[in-house]
């Protein structure tokens, strides 16, 4: 892309009021990812085509398909994040079904909106590992499950969630996210953890914000990842338990030691299942 886009990337530079290495950094971010064996990956051509011709990073890729068939997918299935990036699949789960019964995290991988983003070995058996292959679709993606899991209109979400977080406004944050949550109905609500943190990384995440889950440390996983700006944010979740817990967790087992060097912000968050919202929480700074 380099060799033959130089002067693409120039001018779209200029135009955007960034330096190339910035701007190259964030068409990566945006755009590549896409891998068929975990170890290589490419960008979306289309999409590259697209942003060099309208200079402005948007999901032009996702935007070009049937959002209407993933949503009537997604809302009848009632697909979270948990049930497409969780988990690893071997290559028989591939091949051993017929694509309409397949499970959704495979679905979604035949019709590329997740790809292989890693590999793990079990004994002589190898699994991949499957995530969204970068923001255009996470953010698109989390966007559809929003509207068709949880009924939330989110024409302001991503603005807010955006600000906040560019003015490190935590607090602000996470007062966002709880009035959201107060507007989904009440039945669609679960006395779960995983329902939680499912709902609030899917609303980071359709604000276009680099979120990640079951962050991997040598100590454990950490619930939620934001990394923004050079800042990490570390949360951990808990339900009808307290936060002080939450936050003891994340000190405990040190979530934060692989990201020294930047400026790093833990959160605990208690959810009371009865009030259907955040109840509590924590913010310090490491």
């Amino acid at each position: 892309m380099e060799n033959n886009f130089k002067e693409h990337i120039k001018e779209t530079a200029k135009e955007i009021g960034i330096t190339e290495h910035q701007l190259l950094k964030e068409m990566k971010k945006y755009y590549n990812g896409f891998s068929f064996d975990g170890e290589q990956f490419v960008y979306n051509p289309f999409s590259i085509l697209k942003f060099f011709e309208e200079k402005k990073f948007r999901n032009y890729w996702f935007e070009s398909g049937s959002p209407s068939f993933l949503s009537k997918y997604i809302e009848d299935k009632k697909v979270t994040y948990e049930d497409l990036i969780k988990n690893t699949v071997s290559s028989d789960d591939f091949t051993t079904r017929e694509i309409e019964d397949a499970n959704a995290n495979i679905f979604f991988t035949q019709a590329g909106y997740l790809t292989f983003k890693g590999k793990e070995m079990y004994g002589f058996e190898e699994e991949y590992i499957l995530d969204y292959p970068n923001l255009e679709v996470k953010d698109s993606f989390s966007r559809l499950i929003l509207e068709s899991n949880y009924k939330v209109e989110i024409k302001e979400i991503n603005k807010t969630v955006w600000k906040t977080l560019k003015n490190n406004d935590i607090k602000g944050l996470i007062e966002e996210i709880k009035r959201i949550i107060s507007a989904i109905l009440y039945n669609l609500h679960k006395k779960e953890e995983k329902y939680y943190h499912s709902l609030i990384f899917t609303i980071i995440a359709s604000a276009g914000i680099d979120v990640k889950a079951e962050e991997l440390t040598n100590l454990g996983r950490s619930d939620l990842v934001i990394d923004f700006d050079e800042r990490i944010y570390l949360f951990e979740i808990k339900v009808d338990k307290n936060a002080e817990e939450a936050i003891n967790q994340i000190k405990e087992k040190k979530y934060y030691e692989k990201y020294k060097g930047k400026e790093i912000y833990i959160i605990g968050i208690n959810i009371n299942s009865e009030k259907r919202n955040i109840e509590d929480y924590i913010i310090e700074k490491i």
